[in-house]
């Protein structure tokens, strides 16, 4: 066995693979960097703050927790903010229907929140080209 692809990244902490293994997020320290399965960039985002955890929905939008806000990052490099967080929370999961995040809290309690993606929905649709959604 041999290298099958690499890709030069400032030292990454995690890395999060979604659910068919055709993209790969890599978390480091202030930013993370969203590839495909031959680990070729598709985009790059940077933070002030601290990458916390990150978990992909069924849409492919990486959705990401900083100290203080949960964000999301699509493919093609749109990224915003979701929401607003009061104490960091780790992202360990986004229900299917993508409007829930289940975290953990710095005291390991399990925290489930709601969130808005109409915003990332909507540039999702668009990137697809998916007219009839952007209608909606």
């Amino acid at each position: 066995s041999g290298v099958v692809a690499e890709i030069s990244a400032p030292h990454v902490k995690y890395v999060v693979w979604n659910g068919d293994c055709s993209y790969v997020a890599l978390l480091c320290k202030h930013s993370v960097i969203i590839c495909n399965r031959n680990l070729e960039m598709c985009c790059s985002i940077s933070e002030t703050v601290r990458v916390k955890s990150g978990s992909w929905d069924n849409n492919g939008v990486f959705i990401y927790s900083t100290l203080n806000h949960v964000k999301y990052c699509i493919k093609n490099g749109d990224h915003g903010i979701l929401r607003t967080l009061d104490v960091p929370l780790y992202i360990t999961r986004v229900s299917p229907n993508g409007d829930t995040i289940h975290c953990l809290d710095r005291e390991c309690k399990i925290r489930t929140l709601t969130i808005d993606t109409t915003e990332c929905l909507f540039k999702v649709a668009l990137m697809k080209r998916q007219y009839g959604q952007v209608m909606k």
